[in-house]
């Protein structure tokens, strides 16, 4: 596994799945709450290597959000963390959210599926 071990996988995971839901509002969005999570929360980089890993992954072809966290992910975990990170900040997890919220938009547990989300973009 590249030297990543289960715990650190785990805790890329976790940090990128609280992220995920502020890709609602598109990779710029999501940028405040990534830098307050891997820089002042969890200081797996500094704020100057922050900005470096912002400027290349709003070069590189695809959104900024999910670049900068492969790139995190990579750093922290090689292909694996990249892996982890890059698909639970993108699409698999909030994708599925989205989609199954709105198949369910009326039903009750979609409106606290919603809320949920809510709580965890706005208090993270």
């Amino acid at each position: 596994m590249n030297g990543a071990s289960w715990k650190q996988l785990w805790n890329i995971f976790w940090a990128f799945f609280k992220i995920g839901p502020t890709t609602f509002g598109g990779g710029y969005a999501m940028i405040p709450v990534l830098e307050r999570e891997v820089v002042q929360k969890r200081q797996w980089v500094n704020g100057n290597e922050m900005s470096d890993v912002l400027s290349i992954a709003g070069s590189a072809p695809g959104g900024i959000g999910v670049n900068a966290s492969a790139f995190i992910g990579y750093r922290l975990a090689g292909v694996p963390g990249a892996s982890v990170a890059k698909a639970f900040i993108g699409l698999l997890i909030t994708g599925g959210v989205i989609l199954g919220v709105m198949k369910y938009k009326m039903h009750p547990m979609a409106v606290i599926l919603v809320s949920g989300l809510l709580g965890i973009v706005f208090f993270n």
